[in-house]
């Protein structure tokens, strides 16, 4: 994907999330309810989980309840 483009679909996906750590978000990975807790944000938009071992994921890819 373009950086551009990756920019601004991370952008517009935090707009539109409003996350903050200890926000629930279900991840779209085609298994229903699987949930996991926003441990922190990084500086590129990267979304960190509680639990540790790295898990991650970018914000185009959540859901918020």
């Amino acid at each position: 994907m373009d950086n551009l483009l990756h920019t601004r679909t991370t952008t517009r996906a935090l707009s539109r999330l409003k996350l903050d750590a200890g926000d629930l978000v279900e991840v779209n990975d085609f298994e229903k309810g699987n949930l996991e807790e926003v441990a922190s944000i990084s500086d590129a938009g990267c979304v960190y989980f509680r639990g540790g071992h790295g898990a991650r994921e970018w914000p185009d890819t959540l859901y918020s309840g």
